[in-house]
């Protein structure tokens, strides 16, 4: 049956280009009238009139196939005679095409966990009853390729789980960092018959049930964030730990504590000691906006990405991608593992100078684009690809403000394509006393999608 609708669909697309005319080719993304009807554009690739831009529509494995109309299933698969040329220049067949890098991830020369033992703590008091799965996401982690993809090339070895602490108190309505460490230093301080004492590789991981509110600098869990983590500074040595915030109204409560606290254990495994001794902290200087719209650790850096959190194949439990400088360097996925049969692809904007920008309050300096308030300038967008894919759309926002006027005089291509991006600037994000905009990668078929960013200054 699959074989038939295969034929018939080829069968389909070969009979309607034969009747097309391909006099004055359009391209995927040239402007069009509703009224237009289906073209062809060289490249034996039909193309549809979509809200007054030529879209391409293809068949593609296991999905619906659009020729000039429905004609039902397909399973036609990925084949050169059906690829999208994405303008008036050919898809560049060199992978990755040429780009700026994506960031690296740097440290500042602390130590990171080289064999992490994480205590978890919970609430018998928790409404949700995530205790036991969290004890056993703790136990079984460690073991799993993903948290070898995420930290052995930061130096950090298989996480292990030291005996979990349920504590039979209620939970405090409220907690804040202080409160958080007041209740670590009495566990440790007899508050708990045989909690683990902490050495050089531990971090404690305290999971709060929805029914407390989490505040941290002046941010509130479940709102401002899902949960830290951090040390504490004295007196004695600094220890590291995690607070997770689980959420009221969540319909899977685990899924959600599991997703935080393997984000927070990989960035406590790579940065323990973010005050006092950071180590994986942040993106290199050429790519600041990453660390302002991100935080910039390690699993900051894949946050917004559309495929961040995911369960393994080999686990059961939702878990968070993390940035792999190594990957990035090779123009592959930097949020590993990738998924399955995916390709990456993204757009990067040149940042041709060295700018000055507030980072948490204190001045830094990164590479960036140089632009007076009210002033105008022209930058280019390079898009890559870690092999052949379907052509993507490209857009550009600021970061939530309205400082920034963004126009790009293209929004869909591919691998070797390069965008002009104009950019105005009205006014200065006081946050950073500079402004961060993101570029937005999506595929024209299938969900995936991927971010940029990028910085502006005076």
């Amino acid at each position: 049956m699959r074989a038939q609708t295969r034929a018939a669909a080829v069968m389909l697309a070969a009979s309607l280009l034969s009747t097309l005319s391909c006099g004055g080719v359009p391209h995927v993304g040239d402007s069009c009238r509703a009224s237009d009807l289906p073209r062809c554009d060289g490249q034996s690739l039909l193309l549809t009139c979509e809200q007054g831009r030529w879209a391409s529509t293809v068949c593609y494995e296991g999905a619906g196939c659009l020729m000039a109309g429905s004609v039902g299933a397909c399973d036609v698969p990925f084949d050169p005679v059906f690829s999208v040329d994405a303008g008036p220049h050919p898809v560049l067949d060199v992978y990755p095409a040429p780009h700026p890098p994506l960031p690296t991830v740097v440290t500042a020369g602390g130590p990171v966990l080289r064999h992490p033992r994480v205590v978890p703590i919970t609430f018998a008091s928790d409404p949700a009853g995530t205790a036991s799965g969290v004890d056993a996401f703790c136990a079984g982690l460690g073991a799993t390729e993903y948290w070898k993809a995420a930290t052995e090339e930061y130096g950090v070895s298989a996480l292990s789980s030291a005996r979990p602490v349920h504590l039979t108190q209620p939970a405090p309505a409220s907690v804040d960092t202080p409160g958080v460490e007041a209740l670590l230093a009495g566990l440790l301080d007899g508050g708990v018959v045989g909690i683990e004492a902490p050495t050089a590789d531990t971090v404690y991981a305290f999971v709060f049930p929805h029914t407390t509110t989490v505040m941290g600098s002046f941010l509130q869990g479940c709102v401002d964030f899902g949960g830290y983590h951090t040390n504490t500074l004295g007196p004695g040595p600094m220890l590291p730990y995690i607070v997770v915030a689980q959420c009221p109204g969540s319909s899977l409560p685990l899924d959600s504590a599991t997703e935080t606290l393997s984000h927070e254990l990989i960035e406590a495994a790579t940065d323990p000691f973010p005050f006092g001794a950071p180590a994986y902290w942040r993106a290199d200087d050429g790519n600041a906006a990453w660390t302002l719209y991100t935080y910039g650790e390690v699993t900051d850096l894949c946050e917004f990405e559309a495929d961040v959190y995911f369960k393994p194949a080999e686990f059961p439990f939702q878990v968070a991608r993390s940035w792999s400088n190594r990957a990035g360097a090779e123009g592959k996925n930097p949020c590993v593992p990738a998924t399955p049969g995916s390709v990456y692809f993204a757009a990067v904007v040149e940042q041709p100078d060295t700018v000055t920008f507030s980072h948490f309050g204190e001045p830094a300096t990164g590479r960036g684009i140089r632009i007076p308030v009210g002033g105008s300038r022209t930058v280019k967008v390079y898009l890559f690809s870690e092999s052949k894919t379907y052509d993507w759309s490209v857009w550009a926002s600021a970061d939530g403000t309205d400082g920034l006027d963004l126009s790009l005089d293209r929004d869909v291509g591919n691998n070797g394509d390069v965008f002009n991006l104009t950019i105005t600037v009205k006014s200065v994000d006081p946050r950073y006393d500079a402004e961060v905009f993101v570029l937005r990668s999506s595929a024209l078929i299938g969900t995936d999608a991927h971010y940029t960013y990028g910085l502006v200054s005076q």
